[in-house]
């Protein structure tokens, strides 16, 4: 069919040929399929389509180049010199996509200057970088100001773990600067913590006195002191910038309006980054994101911030999942009264999935739980799960559940007869909202939840025109299908 220009036998056009560009634009939209993770190729089902004739290439071509994505250093080079060379297919990206195997550093630099050219950018997804050269690409993100969605992860495709991206701080400091922002996933430990000590002043002295001539030294001694300073005046300089950048940072969170700065984020998920989530950053986090719907967070500590965040989300929160290794919680006296957001649980009026431990929520907290709940996942000790059957005994309580998991392959006798009574799943297979989203993949969609699907198409219409104000030379308007 690329061979004849989209002509029958008798040489004249077929009528397919000269389809609308945006009805033959839908068409091509039914051939996308779903991505798994670290897959590189899956707009590639477009490329046949681009040679039909020159009036399908100019549509299939915006769809290809609609999500780019690379795992390999030549690969990214290559994009890289395609962007630059076409600005308007640089215009046209919205989805990329980027992973590193081996961590080189040309390819983060590359990561960054691609990120630059696409200046529509709405969906970003980072899988490992170069920590010596990464300060660009978080100059970079920093700078996409349309992104709608963004995930990081430290780890790269080979799984093997670099440097964090930046402080939890930081973090919220780039959201301030995305007011479209949606979804913020952030992934194995791939945030830091962020530390403001004062405590300590530069010695005004590089040499401490030292001299080049000192009596009796010899040149390899006076050449092992020169070296010193210079190591010395280094590490003052480097030190003096870093205390530079902190009295930056420090004045823009005191200056900085941070209420509903996000207007638009629904989604987050911070995935074994428990070290960052202190109250400071749950609490700006709070102020900034009021009408939160979906948290996925592993917690360990600042359980006053993440009640403060539960209690601004009341509203608006349909999906709550904290997680913790319990090797880390060492049990104490009164530990089974800690349960830490007990008094903010019942409050969520909007709530649909609930996914914690007795660590959290204790089982006698669903008496008092309101919200339209149809998915929970609860772990918990074989007292606490007793007590979650004589709980669930009363239809009364929380009456629209329909799903019920459990860390135990095979619960209970006594809880499966409850729930199967009131006809709920009993650990089904197959992913719900509580879940990872992760793990979509490996249990497939829950039909029974709507919110489930993604909740805006992040992509927007293709066929925008560009932010930089070039003419875009494969624009939808014009109509070459007649050569």
């Amino acid at each position: 069919m690329g061979y004849n220009q989209g002509r029958s036998n008798s040489g004249r056009q077929a009528p397919f040929a000269t389809i609308c560009a945006e009805v033959l634009d839908r068409i091509l939209s039914n051939f996308d399929y779903h991505e798994r993770e670290f897959d590189f190729t899956a707009y590639d089902v477009y490329l046949p389509f681009t040679l039909v004739n020159h009036h399908w290439y100019v549509v299939a071509n915006r769809r290809l180049y609609l999500h780019v994505a690379s795992g390999e250093a030549e690969d990214a080079e290559i994009l890289l010199d395609t962007l630059r060379t076409r600005p308007d297919l640089a215009g046209t990206v919205r989805s990329i996509n980027f992973g590193t195997r081996h961590f080189h550093r040309e390819e983060t630099e590359i990561h960054a200057a691609a990120i630059r050219l696409c200046h529509n950018l709405v969906a970003l997804k980072l899988s490992g970088w170069n920590g010596f050269t990464q300060a660009p690409l978080v100059e970079a993100v920093r700078d996409a100001h349309t992104l709608k969605s963004i995930s990081i992860n430290r780890y790269g495709i080979s799984d093997m773990e670099g440097d964090t991206f930046c402080s939890g701080l930081e973090l919220l400091r780039m959201m301030h600067v995305w007011p479209g922002i949606e979804e913020v996933v952030i992934c194995n430990c791939a945030l830091s913590a962020e530390y403001h000590d004062d405590s300590t002043s530069a010695s005004e002295s590089d040499s401490n006195g030292e001299s080049d001539d000192e009596p009796g030294s010899t040149p390899e001694d006076r050449e092992y002191q020169r070296q010193r300073r210079e190591i010395r005046a280094r590490l003052k300089a480097e030190w003096k910038e870093e205390r530079r950048v902190l009295a930056e940072r420090r004045q823009f969170d005191q200056t900085t309006d941070w209420s509903n700065a996000t207007p638009c984020l629904r989604d987050v998920q911070f995935s074994q980054i428990s070290g960052s989530l202190d109250n400071t950053f749950l609490s700006r986090f709070a102020t900034m994101a009021p009408n939160l719907q979906h948290f996925r967070a592993d917690m360990l500590h600042a359980l006053d911030g993440l009640r403060l965040c539960l209690r601004t989300w009341r509203h608006s929160l349909r999906t709550l999942r904290i997680n913790t290794s319990s090797s880390h919680y060492q049990p104490t006296d009164g530990a089974v009264k800690w349960a830490g957001i007990d008094d903010a649980v019942p409050e969520l009026t909007a709530l649909q999935a609930l996914a914690v431990s007795d660590l959290f929520v204790l089982p006698g907290t669903l008496r008092r739980c309101v919200a339209p709940i149809e998915y929970i996942e609860y772990e918990g000790s074989a007292e606490h799960m007793r007590e979650v059957v004589g709980v669930l005994s009363s239809p009364d309580v929380l009456p629209t559940l329909r799903v019920f998991r459990t860390y135990y392959k095979d619960p209970c006798s006594e809880l499966q007869t409850v729930l199967r009574a009131r006809n709920v799943s009993v650990n089904p297979h197959f992913w719900h909202p509580g879940d990872d989203p992760r793990d979509r993949d490996v249990y497939g969609l829950s039909e029974p939840f709507e919110f489930t699907e993604k909740f805006l198409n992040y992509y927007g219409d293709n066929s925008e025109s560009d932010n930089d104000g070039e003419e875009d030379s494969d624009s939808f308007d014009e109509d070459d299908s007649t050569e």
